[in-house]
C-alpha cells in the first residue's frame, strides 16, 4: 500500500511562495501567491465574507461620538439560548457589564502594547547599541 503525499500546510504553501526574501510589498506578495493556483484558491475560498465582515467592522469603528471617540463597542452577551456570543454595541445603551468588558479589553490592550514597545526598545538597543527611550512609566503599566 502506497502512503499518500502529505498535503503540504496553508503557512507552508504561503512561505514556499514568497521565497526567502528580507522584504516585500504587499502587492508583490499578492503576486507571488497568485502564481500557485492552489494557494490563491485556498486564500481566496471565504475571503469575500471576510471581507465583507471587515468592511462592516471598519464603518462601525468610523461611526463616533461628539467626542471623537467610537460610538460602538464589541462585548460579550448572552443569547437567547444562554449561549455567548460577540456582538457590536452602541455605547449609548452600555450596562455597568458593558463598560466593565470594555475596559478590561482597552487595560489589557494598554499592557500589551506597552510589552511590545518595551520588546523593541531593548531589541533595538542590542541590536543597534541605540537606547530608546520610553515614553511612559513601564513600572506602572507592566507588572512583570
Amino acid at each position: 500500500m502506497k502512503a499518500e503525499p502529505k498535503q503540504e500546510t496553508l503557512i507552508e504553501m504561503f512561505t514556499t511562495a514568497i521565497g526567502q526574501v528580507e522584504w516585500m510589498t504587499i502587492d508583490n506578495i499578492v503576486k507571488e501567491v497568485g502564481k500557485n493556483p492552489e494557494l490563491a484558491e485556498r486564500l481566496l475560498s471565504d475571503a469575500k465574507d471576510k471581507a465583507l465582515k471587515f468592511a462592516c467592522r471598519q464603518l462601525l469603528r468610523s461611526i463616533k461620538t461628539e467626542e471623537g471617540l467610537p460610538a460602538f463597542a464589541s462585548i460579550v452577551e448572552a443569547d437567547p439560548n444562554g449561549n455567548e456570543q460577540r456582538v457590536y454595541k452602541q455605547e449609548a445603551l452600555f450596562d455597568v457589564n458593558d463598560y466593565k468588558q470594555v475596559v478590561n479589553y482597552h487595560s489589557k490592550q494598554m499592557v500589551h502594547h506597552a510589552k511590545m514597545a518595551r520588546h523593541y526598545a531593548k531589541e533595538c538597543q542590542h541590536q543597534t547599541s541605540e537606547q530608546i527611550h520610553l515614553p511612559f512609566d513601564e513600572n506602572a503599566i507592566l507588572l512583570d
